[in-house]
């Protein structure tokens, strides 16, 4: 028992390349693209993926007593069982060594922790995906270990040479075993490895595609120095044809790619050359070797070009009234607009039911095209309760935001020009006071 505090300290998993969970959760932990990701939700829920940092065991060095054959992507955790499924077409990220013959991973990690080691086992040639991956389908022993790396904002980052004469897809099996306590991280990473080819490209992100866009809206990949600062801006306006949640993407990356001096979006070829490609979850962003970049990428809906100024020109004399924004009902307490909501849980607002895909504060259900809120129903009846108002927070600065810096739990507070900000969610170069992950929470000196 005295072990369950270091369960909830450290928490972590592979970034770049995406490890299995972080993929899906990257995809919508709601209603994930990819077949497989969906399968996974299907077969084990959708909190796997909100708790995607949190695939452990406390094996101390033992992992095959604790993780079985068949069980290796979930750790041994019922939780993520969804992670264990036997497929083919689990979404690989390509992979190609750099001019040293070594590819840089990125883990991430939300505490500093002594570390014994990182060890990176890969699937034997002629592994099977359709089986449930077993310990003796990775080589014996493992291609990369590391003993001492340094956590820098929130990440570790280990440059390894990858395993000659490797080809096509691959699973990667990676095992943070740390150094103080038992506790072990695992991450199945799906990769499909360029063999010799050697590349200068450096993945720092994904294009993920949620959902179709209205013709007209607009998207930009806002390009960020080390020091937070805007480098470069490429805009698409989106046409008929080009709005479909796995064609947007691919336009996207061909714009970037014929006016960046700096990223590249797409798919890593055999050759080692990156071109886009029609889909909503394949297109990755890269940059040159160690360049120091950050993106983000902004999408401004299409207005409404047929708005209706009278929805209702025969209204009912005798109106029901419904209930107000502040009662709850359905035994479901009242939306809250001071209050933190978790993906999913449930709130009541207008008469209508509602549940969070994803950490959200302050967005009124309803108010955003592609919000954190899901409509799940109409109220039938009331015993909800109204929630207590949250306490103002304090004027003191908190500490400095830093461009370079992954915000990885929710509800982090930093400050930045004078005011202090909290981020929803997982963040990495959102500028407080620019993007929708910061919450304002007031000035600060």
């Amino acid at each position: 028992m005295l072990m369950l505090p270091w369960l909830a300290q450290a928490h972590g998993t592979m970034d770049v390349p995406a490890s299995r969970v972080m993929n899906c959760y990257k995809e919508g932990p709601e209603s994930p693209k990819s077949a497989a990701c969906r399968a996974a939700v299907e077969a084990g829920g959708a909190q796997a993926l909100y708790d995607w940092n949190g695939i452990n065991q406390l094996p101390n060095g033992n992992h095959k007593a604790f993780v079985p054959d068949g069980k290796l992507c979930s750790g041994g955790k019922e939780l993520f069982k969804g992670m264990d499924l036997p497929r083919n077409d689990w979404v690989p990220t390509p992979i190609s060594a750099g001019p040293d013959g070594k590819f840089e991973f990125v883990y991430n990690a939300s505490a500093p922790h002594s570390t014994r080691y990182f060890e990176f086992y890969i699937t034997r040639d002629g592994y099977d995906a359709t089986k449930p991956l077993k310990w003796s389908d990775l080589e014996s022993t493992p291609f990369c270990t590391i003993n001492k790396v340094t956590l820098e904002n929130g990440t570790y980052r280990m440059s390894c040479p990858l395993p000659k004469n490797k080809s096509g897809k691959h699973v990667i099996y990676n095992i943070w075993q740390r150094a103080d306590s038992a506790e072990a991280f695992y991450s199945c990473i799906d990769v499909e490895m360029n063999g010799t080819v050697v590349s200068d490209w450096r993945e720092i992100g994904q294009v993920r595609a949620q959902q179709d866009l209205a013709v007209g809206s607009k998207v930009t990949l806002r390009v960020f120095d080390k020091d937070g600062k805007d480098a470069e801006s490429h805009t698409i306006t989106l046409n008929n044809g080009m709005n479909t949640a796995a064609a947007w993407p691919y336009h996207l990356g061909q714009k970037v790619n014929a006016e960046s001096r700096i990223v590249g979006i797409g798919k890593l070829d055999a050759k080692g050359v990156l071109k886009p490609v029609v889909s909503n979850t394949e297109n990755r962003i890269y940059v040159h070797g160690q360049a120091n970049y950050n993106t983000k990428i902004d999408i401004v809906a299409a207005p409404n070009p047929n708005p209706n100024p009278n929805p209702n020109p025969n209204p009912n004399p005798n109106p029901k009234p419904n209930p107000t924004p502040g009662a709850g009902c359905d035994g479901v307490q009242a939306w809250s607009n001071a209050r933190a909501y978790n993906g999913g849980e449930k709130t009541a607002f207008k008469s209508q039911l509602w549940q969070a895909q994803w950490w959200t504060r302050g967005e009124e259900p309803g108010s955003m095209q592609w919000g954190a809120w899901k409509a799940i129903g109409k109220c039938t009846g009331g015993g909800g309760t109204t929630p207590t108002p949250t306490p103002a927070p304090s004027n003191k600065c908190e500490q400095p935001w830093s461009a370079s810096a992954t915000y990885t739990a929710a509800n982090t507070k930093v400050s930045h020009q004078g005011h202090n900000y909290l981020n929803k969610w997982w963040t990495r170069g959102d500028t407080p006071g620019q993007a929708d992950v910061w919450e304002l929470q007031g000035a600060c000196k």
